[in-house]
């Protein structure tokens, strides 16, 4: 299953173009590096933290391979270096058909 969203995307162009606004007002090259490095690493920090799960989904978080939450559905923030999420949980009804038959140990 896909577990895409555009909000952490937006996230990062955001962060790294406010960084990259903010770098441009510097007069001197050596410093529009220095301040768009941080920017660069700050918007994939910010964007790596945000899970989007959908409203059938549940997300398990754990925290250096702990157990820590269920949360879900909607945004969930998680600090990228400590917490994964190793699993979606689909809360969906999937249901199957079956005929009755006759019960041949009868």
């Amino acid at each position: 299953m896909n577990h895409r969203s555009a909000i952490p995307a937006l996230i990062f162009v955001l962060v790294f173009g406010a960084g990259l606004a903010l770098a441009y007002t510097r007069p001197d090259p050596a410093a529009m590096g220095w301040v768009m490095l941080p920017s660069l690493l700050l918007a994939a920090l910010s964007s790596s933290s945000i899970k989007v799960a959908n409203q059938w989904e549940r997300l398990i978080i754990l925290r250096l391979g702990k157990f820590l939450a269920m949360k879900g559905p909607g945004i969930c923030f998680i600090i990228p270096i400590f917490d994964t999420v190793p699993y979606w949980i689909d809360t969906r009804v999937i249901t199957t058909s079956f005929a009755a038959g006759k019960n041949p140990h009868a």
